[in-house]
């Protein structure tokens, strides 16, 4: 060595982009991304990284869920990683934090990997009563996406995971690439997403409830401006119900205070975008007032979210919860509140099976019904049990006839039926019957009404 010299040493890779050296220089990456439920996800974009200039590149899953990666050079080390930006809330409403909070509590585990995955909200790696407190705000509205964490996770679909998700590989590796792969594919998981309600190739499901299995009721009554009024919202139709959530839609009305009675809640349970005026009384509460003005939601609207540990029975006419407004205009409560969907799906989950199921509030006035009706079954088709609701004009006999569609006798009752409202709930066991469709018929006073049922298994 010269004194006063110096060397350094140099790496040339030359890279065979167009295959001028043998079509061996040149391979293909590609895979699938699709849900656990085999539902193949589009415009997932997928990246590819390797320690070359023009790199990462990127592509998009086509409507069979596939994505490639054509003409990559041989003996170059690549990973691959998939992403789906914004879609919080798709999928995500309060029968998952139902599910979690039985995980929680060791009621019901949680009982595969990409569950967890979809629990962990804060990706803390592990389920917590804060990944439910996550949660709960977006489906109250209060935020429209969780921070730092992605809408969606994907997983290498070979890592088995077989002693828990935690850690699980998001991308996959190829060192000194030699050959054409074609199998690498990914799990998606939507975040919060614990039921598999998702849809993989839209921002949200349509599917709405199919029966109203969940009906609460309150007495109207007339409301002057500035005056504070307690409400209670009672029962009338509330059996096995595992949780809830309500979006109700207000007139002339500042929501003050929401108090459980026959169901655990508080004002923790609820969020409303009204003004700061309209939250006297509110205290240390963090969600009301606190909507996100980024939704676009209705500022008279509040919106609730109740997940119980067991299910829960309540009698017709017991309490549920009391509702305390303060009027800003006067008028009729009936006028006043209505139930909707604006800001979330108003739904319960009932049943050992959580069915999803549609509520309805009626708003009872002091003038009794004075006709005869009978009501369609709820749910209708039911499996466990069922509801018919009746009306008399005056107190009397009633019998109820159950028969199958070719007329033979399955159940008869002879009752005594009140002068107004009356329901009558039947089982499977009362009709003994594995299934199918029946026709039940009431008749009191010379009156008659019959309808269709159908028992599923």
């Amino acid at each position: 060595t010269i004194q006063g010299s110096d060397f350094c040493s140099t790496r040339l890779t030359l890279i065979d982009n167009q295959g001028g050296c043998g079509a061996n220089t040149l391979v293909t990456l590609g895979g699938t991304v699709q849900t656990e439920s085999v539902e193949m996800m589009n415009t997932v974009e997928v990246s590819l990284k390797a320690d070359l200039p023009e790199y990462p590149i990127a592509t998009k899953t086509d409507k069979d869920g596939k994505y490639t990666f054509t003409n990559l050079p041989i003996g170059v080390d690549y990973t691959i990683e998939a992403k789906k930006i914004g879609d919080y809330m798709n999928g995500v409403n309060t029968l998952d934090l139902v599910q979690i909070q039985r995980h929680i509590l060791g009621i019901k585990k949680l009982d595969n990997p990409y569950k967890l995955i979809a629990a962990d909200a804060d990706g803390d790696k592990a389920i917590r009563v804060n990944d439910i407190v996550t949660l709960r705000k977006m489906i109250l509205g209060i935020t429209d996406k969780i921070e730092d964490m992605p809408s969606w996770r994907f997983i290498d679909a070979s890592d088995r995971m077989e002693n828990g998700p935690w850690p699980f590989r998001e991308v996959i590796s190829h060192g000194a690439l030699t050959e054409t792969t074609m199998k690498n594919n990914f799990i998606g998981v939507k975040l919060g997403d614990v039921d598999g309600t998702a849809s993989a190739n839209a921002i949200s499901k349509s599917t709405q409830p199919r029966s109203t299995g969940l009906r609460l009721s309150v007495e109207d009554r007339a409301m002057k401006a500035g005056e504070e009024v307690e409400i209670s919202l009672t029962a009338e139709q509330f059996n096995e119900v595992h949780g809830m959530q309500l979006n109700i839609s207000m007139k002339g009305l500042q929501l003050l205070k929401v108090e459980g009675r026959g169901i655990d809640i508080d004002n923790e349970n609820v969020a409303t975008n009204q003004n700061e005026e309209s939250s006297i009384g509110m205290g240390f509460n963090p969600y009301i007032n606190s909507i996100s003005p980024n939704l676009g939601f209705n500022p008279s609207t509040f919106t609730l979210s109740w997940a119980g540990t067991q299910s829960t029975t309540l009698a017709k006419g017991d309490a549920v919860m009391s509702i305390t407004f303060k009027a800003t205009k006067s008028g009729k409560l009936s006028d006043m509140i209505t139930l909707s969907n604006n800001v979330l799906t108003t739904e319960a989950y009932i049943g050992a099976d959580m069915e999803r199921s549609a509520i309805a509030l009626e708003i009872r006035s002091d003038v009794r019904p004075n006709v005869f009706n009978v009501s369609q079954n709820e749910p209708n088709p039911w499996k466990a049990s069922t509801v018919i609701n009746y009306t008399l004009p005056q107190a009397g006999a009633v019998r109820l006839t159950i028969t199958d569609v070719t007329g033979r006798l399955v159940k008869r009752y002879d009752i005594k039926g009140n002068a107004g409202a009356n329901e009558m709930v039947i089982t499977r066991q009362d009709l003994g019957a594995a299934g199918g469709i029946f026709i039940y018929q009431i008749e009191s006073a010379g009156q008659m009404e019959q309808k269709k049922m159908m028992l599923v298994e």
